[in-house]
């Protein structure tokens, strides 16, 4: 009787429950279970990496490379380049690395370069193994005949070739370590916790990048040295007052590559407000700009803000940086307009709104294109006009005559100037607009502009800026695919931009032997983009390349 009345009972709560309500629980459970998955998820991805950083001494460790799978992306395949790569690798420590990673390696390898005073710079090789049996299976492969591995005593011993291998290697935690001899591997010993990894400008550096990458970098520019090599070292010494370190991250997905770089600068280069721009900076004069050929754009807004305060806060470092740098690019401007254009009057002033700087390959050579936007017609033209007629100064490198000239002492002294017979200055209406230009006869030099009510336009190609004054029938950066779906990729654009055409500045470049090593490279690469965000101890770069 009990039973029944109970059956009863539960019969009418079931009853009570509505296909409506039954939904609703059912929509509450797959939520909470979304939620669970979206927070480990979380958890998952801010989690540290395991890395080689843990193994490397923080005071002497000047760069590690760090590659977290040997799996290249879908729409890349392994090949001879990478081959190449993967030999290279193992070139300073006399090993075939392809074989060994074939053999025995896990899913990761990295690189380091270890700085020690009584030594050269040691660079160490770790490479992720599967177990440690196969990998010492390996190395016993590779003796002489009658030729035994030495193994020094120690917890983690290293194993060293009598005659038979130029190398040392040892294993520590899941990484064998290859190095150059017993003593570079023993630089890893006794590091009492003061690792890479717990070193606090590492952390700095590394924590203003993605948590998990396919690539991690890191250099500490004050253990830079290049001591068998002044030139570079002159150029990297001055810098070790600016910079301190560098990091990199490139994360891989279906189309391309994400990635990421921090800069952590001494604090007395961000201790300056920035220069504001105008207004917001949404890459519009890429609306002006033809997509054929360019190979680079760099646009942004209020460049002379910027530029100045750069200047001031590089003077702050030392006040002879900014006349050293600011005097350079005097130079340039007086050589190419003459000494009567004067810089911060005649050229910054026009560099106050947005700009677009586009190089590209022509019929007749390197296309350099830049526009300017302006709220203020009148001015700009006069500027332009200004420029225009400093240009014979440049001129005189593609038509000169010499022409003799009297001293103030009497003396007579012979100077190349401009063949004004072979200067040609045109000028014509185009879509209402008036395009000038002043051209070498008999060679490709030449300098063209236009001004309209919101725009200035130089370039040395007179057909490209009549392309940008008439744009029926062009293809515009603005409505590239690659340019825009790389630009999707980034979480922000802020007040510049870089964009990149692999195939159009490898023919901008083929000519170069060391852009021609890389043309294995870039012709498997299509586009890329990337911007600069600025933080209080330092520049990131965030950027994204797409892969054809």
């Amino acid at each position: 009787m009990k039973k029944d009345i109970l059956k009863k009972l539960h019969l009418k709560q079931v009853k009570k429950m509505s296909k409506l309500d039954q939904v609703l629980l059912g929509l509450i459970g797959l939520g909470a279970v979304a939620l669970i998955g979206f927070l480990l998820n979380l958890a998952y991805m801010n989690w540290p990496q395991p890395s080689v950083a843990t193994l490397l001494p923080a005071k002497n460790t000047i760069m590690y490379v760090e590659v977290n799978s040997l799996k290249l992306p879908t729409k890349l395949e392994a090949g001879e380049d990478q081959m190449k790569l993967t030999e290279s690798l193992g070139q300073p420590f006399g090993v075939n690395l392809v074989p060994m990673l074939e053999s025995f390696a896990g899913d990761g390898l990295a690189f380091a370069m270890i700085k020690e005073q009584s030594m050269q710079n040691q660079p160490l090789l770790f490479i992720k193994t599967k177990t440690k049996r196969s990998a010492l299976n390996y190395f016993e492969s590779l003796t002489l005949p009658n030729e035994e591995l030495i193994k020094t005593a120690g917890e983690n011993p290293v194993y060293y070739y009598p005659q038979g291998q130029p190398f040392a290697f040892r294993f520590i935690k899941k990484y064998v370590v290859i190095g150059q001899s017993p003593d570079a591997l023993a630089l890893l010993d006794n590091l009492e916790g003061q690792t890479l990894q717990n070193d606090e400008n590492y952390e700095k550096s590394v924590g203003n990048l993605p948590r998990r990458s396919w690539i991690l970098a890191y250099v500490d520019f004050r253990n830079l040295t290049f001591s068998d090599n002044p030139a570079i070292n002159s150029i990297v010494e001055p810098l070790k007052h600016a910079i301190r370190h560098i990091a990199l991250a490139v994360r891989q997905d279906q189309e391309g590559f994400h990635f990421n770089t921090f800069l952590n600068l001494n604090k007395d280069l961000l201790s300056l407000d920035r220069g504001e721009s105008k207004g917001k900076f949404a890459y519009e004069l890429t609306g002006y700009l033809p997509e054929e050929n360019v190979a680079i754009y760099i646009g942004g807004a209020n460049l002379e803000a910027e530029w100045l305060n750069t200047l001031e806060t590089i003077s702050n470092l030392n006040p002879a940086y900014g006349v050293i740098l600011e005097g350079m690019v005097r130079a340039q401007a007086n050589e190419v307009f003459g000494e009567q254009v004067d810089l911060r009057n005649d050229i910054y002033p026009l560099f106050e709104g947005e700009y677009a700087l586009s190089v590209g390959s022509g019929e007749n050579g390197r296309e350099i294109s830049l526009i300017l936007s302006h709220d203020n017609r009148e001015f700009a033209e006069a500027k332009l006009e200004k420029l225009a007629r400093g240009f014979k100064f440049l001129a005189a490198k593609f038509a000169p005559k010499v022409e003799v000239v009297t001293l103030p002492d009497g003396t007579e002294s012979r100077e190349l100037v401009p063949d004004d017979g072979k200067l040609e200055s045109t000028g014509e209406t185009v879509n209402g607009y008036i395009v000038n230009c002043i051209e070498v006869t008999g060679t490709s030099a030449g300098f063209c502009y236009a001004a309209t009510d919101e725009i200035i336009m130089m370039t040395n190609s007179k057909d490209r800026l009549l392309k940008t004054i008439d744009l029926t029938g062009t293809n515009l950066l603005s409505e590239s695919a690659s340019f825009r779906k790389s630009l999707a990729n980034l979480s922000k654009v802020s007040d510049e931009v870089t964009y990149m055409n692999f195939e159009n500045f490898y023919k901008l470049t083929a000519s170069n032997q060391y852009v021609q090593a890389l043309q294995p490279l870039l012709s498997k690469l299509e586009a890329g983009s990337w911007v600069k965000h600025y933080f209080t101890d330092g520049v990131s770069t965030e950027g994204y390349v797409l892969v054809k």
